[in-house]
């Protein structure tokens, strides 16, 4: 099968997403029905379960449109309530005035944008300056915000890995913990406190030999 990484996510592709993503197959909660979304509907099943566990909602109160297109905006703020972490007016506020964009998101989503940045949603951006809350969400973007909230949320158990682009190729780098004396470092990310929060990740080399055993 193919990816399609630029293909535009529809509102039943994030609902699967968010279901799946967070493990909301496995609950027992109750289920939630829509006259376009037939039980022969591929995502009904993760449409009417994401509904009832409060995580999308319908268009309207029978009207969901599964093949309506998600926004940045839209994507950001579903995977929000995924996380149970608190987030209030002021700190949004200030989290989205990092944007060169922040205004535009809307005033009803700006708490659950905010909170979804907090969490590393937009961490893998190739421009950091800029949240477009307006624009289409592609499947791959759906997919690096959504894993890495999975993450900040204790939901991706499975072995951390680091990915670097090398030129077409890719490099797959496993985190293994050693315990290592005080050590002269050399940045090789550019870091600055717009962009880092405590616990984030950056690249570094040593100045000091190592010697592994």
């Amino acid at each position: 099968g193919f990816f399609k990484p630029n293909r535009k996510v529809t509102r039943a592709e994030m609902a699967t997403m968010v279901v799946k993503g967070y493990n909301l197959d496995t609950t027992s909660c109750g289920s939630v029905s829509f006259k376009d979304v037939p039980s022969s509907h591929w995502a009904h099943n993760y449409i009417s379960k994401g509904a009832a566990e409060n995580m999308i909602a319908g268009k309207t109160h029978d009207k969901f449109a599964p093949n309506d297109k998600i926004t940045r905006t839209e994507a950001l703020t579903i995977m929000a309530k995924g996380l149970s972490c608190p987030m209030d007016e002021n700190k949004a506020d200030a989290i989205l005035s990092q944007y060169k964009d922040g205004s535009s998101v809307p005033c009803w989503a700006k708490e659950q944008v905010a909170k979804a940045i907090e969490n590393g949603a937009l961490k893998n951006e190739r421009n950091q300056d800029f949240i477009r809350p307006n624009d289409s969400t592609t499947r791959a973007e759906a997919s690096s915000m959504l894993q890495g909230m999975r993450i900040a949320g204790g939901y991706d158990k499975s072995t951390k890995t680091a990915s670097q682009d090398l030129g077409g190729k890719t490099f797959m780098e496993r985190e293994t913990r050693v315990t290592i004396p005080t050590l002269e470092l050399s940045m090789n990310d550019i870091i600055n406190a717009k962009h880092v929060n405590a616990g984030e990740q950056f690249s570094a080399t040593t100045l000091n030999e190592i010697t592994g055993t």
